[in-house]
């Protein structure tokens, strides 16, 4: 078990986790919640944003013997090759804590994505499943010609939505195909009309 910072000096965590030998169950500590993002897909146990405190600790550590009581299910090296190949790449899939146990999401699969303070839900066939890191964060490493950010709280899918329509004089209403209903603000109205009419930007 390795509660491991991201930014290090001199080499820094994903280097470290990349150069061992065997495979531990990691957490990952670091004060830059961008990196959340990295530790997700790398299907870390947690991700500890500094500063915590005793009581997010002791989470983090009831999750490692929880993990650690069960059957490797995912294999955090093997996906931290794929990352580092192209680190540029948008996100294909996070791992996600269900129950117990972290599974996989694929990105395609979600329909839009909530934010929810520190925390973002993916919205899976009607299922919320929270990730600690920001929107924000967790946007750039989106396909931006699938995921659009329509209001400051809500980021759809684009193969998921059902129509859209005008609202107001100045706002989209997005409808999704679960019949969620979507109000645009000004600034997420216009990138879908520069999704929807790339020559009118």
């Amino acid at each position: 078990m390795v509660f491991l910072d991201v930014r290090m000096p001199g080499r820094d965590g994903l280097a470290v986790l990349a150069s061992l030998s065997h495979r531990p169950h990691v957490v990952f500590t670091t004060a830059h919640d961008s990196h959340a993002v990295q530790a997700f897909e790398l299907g870390a146990v947690d991700y500890l944003l500094k500063p915590f405190g005793a009581a997010r600790f002791a989470t983090a550590v009831a999750r490692l013997r929880e993990r650690a009581a069960l059957p490797a299910d995912v294999e955090p090296l093997e996906r931290l090759r794929e990352v580092q190949d192209d680190p540029g790449k948008p996100l294909e899939r996070v791992f996600v804590r269900t129950g117990q146990r972290l599974v996989p999401v694929r990105l395609r699969e979600v329909s839009r994505l909530d934010a929810d303070g520190d925390y973002v839900a993916l919205v899976v066939e009607g299922r919320r499943h929270l990730l600690q890191v920001t929107v924000s964060a967790l946007l750039p490493r989106l396909d931006p010609e699938r995921f659009v950010r329509i209001h400051r709280s809500y980021v759809v899918n684009l193969d998921f939505v059902a129509a859209i329509r005008p609202h107001d004089a100045g706002r989209y209403l997005v409808e999704m195909r679960d019949g969620v209903k979507l109000v645009a603000s000004r600034s997420g109205t216009q990138a879908l009309r520069a999704v929807m009419l790339p020559d009118a930007r």
